[in-house]
């Protein structure tokens, strides 16, 4: 494959990441997940459950890193309701392909965030090792030097600690185009 049919078939491959994100259903796989704008260069969030929020984030929200032990996507999500981010760590094979990951085939993941009710919690938390564990689906389109682009669909658990209101919902979803 020539350089410029290489980079053509990477322009196909982003153009396809873009579209209309205004349809989304909040229980739809990442398949179905809004697309980032390629235009505005932003990541769109949408949060249902607990509370429900979208909100533009910057291009770069999904990062990748690599070293001996692995490769990681990495996300840093503002929640704006709950005045925290959402901390999303996902383990790739390496090198990373592009394609479909989901809860079920990848070995180690996690998902989490604190809101503070005054001197008490709520805990968004999903992964791997939690329980319950939560799940997600995630669709990678393309990887730039240390930036991925994509869909998520991911699903937390919502625990209160003691005496604490965390609202009326036990989970929390997120719809992520990045």
């Amino acid at each position: 494959m020539t350089m410029r049919s290489l980079a053509l078939a990477q322009l196909v491959v982003l153009a396809a990441a873009c579209g209309d994100h205004a349809n989304a259903s909040p229980d739809a796989s990442a398949a179905d997940a809004p697309r980032a704008d390629a235009a505005a260069m932003l990541c769109n969030a949408k949060f249902t459950g607990n509370f429900a929020e979208t909100e533009a984030v910057p291009a770069n929200c999904a990062s990748v890193s690599g070293s001996a032990a692995g490769t990681e996507l990495a996300f840093s999500i503002p929640a704006i309701p709950i005045a925290t981010n959402l901390a999303i760590a996902i383990e790739l094979p390496t090198p990373p392909t592009i394609g479909p990951y989901s809860s079920e085939s990848v070995a180690a993941w996690s998902a989490t965030a604190t809101q503070d009710i005054g001197n008490a919690h709520c805990f968004y938390v999903a992964g791997s090792t939690s329980v319950p564990p939560g799940n997600f689906t995630l669709t990678l389109d393309a990887i730039d030097n240390a930036t991925a682009h994509g869909s998520l669909a991911l699903e937390l658990a919502v625990l209160a600690g003691a005496e604490t209101m965390c609202g009326s919902a036990n989970f929390e979803s997120l719809q992520l185009a990045f």
